[in-house]
């Protein structure tokens, strides 16, 4: 094989890697969080990637005719008092090494309780579901909610 051969094979295989790599799904937009309890959704949450390719959350929508208006009065610290809607309840989910599709090592809040979990996202290949896991201390100690992707 000739020198410009080698050269076409080594940045087609580099396009190919980029392309295969830009297609995996983003947990980026807007979710319907559905009740572990129930099966019935809860609210929707913006989800965002931002420094470090870490997850954030907002919720900006209730899907039980809350009052838009209500306050994390079970809340702690900074969040205590503050509106629900456009408060943010998911932070610092990084990247798990070795999966695409995972986040690990964050945190996450019911705004019911006022408690703070563990947190740990799974994306479906498709893109369409999250997978998330909220917990005390070790992943086995908690509770998983499926999260589908709006729109």
């Amino acid at each position: 094989m000739g020198r410009l051969a080698a050269a076409a094979l080594i940045v087609a295989l580099g396009c190919a890697l980029t392309t295969a790599a830009s297609a995996a799904p983003r947990p980026d937009g807007t979710w319907r969080i559905i009740s572990d309890k129930d099966g019935k959704p809860l609210a929707l949450i913006r989800v965002q990637t931002v420094g470090g390719g870490q997850l954030s959350g907002v919720l900006t929508a209730s899907l039980r005719g809350d009052n838009p208006a209500r306050l994390c009065d079970k809340c702690s610290g900074a969040r205590r008092g503050q509106r629900i809607l456009g408060m943010q309840v998911l932070w610092g989910v990084k990247p798990a090494p070795g999966d695409p599709l995972k986040w690990t090592d964050g945190s996450i809040l019911d705004p019911d309780s006022g408690s703070i979990y563990g947190c740990e996202i799974t994306e479906s290949p498709d893109g369409r579901t999250l997978t998330v896991r909220g917990y005390l201390g070790i992943a086995m100690l908690g509770r998983t909610q499926t999260w589908r992707r709006v729109g």
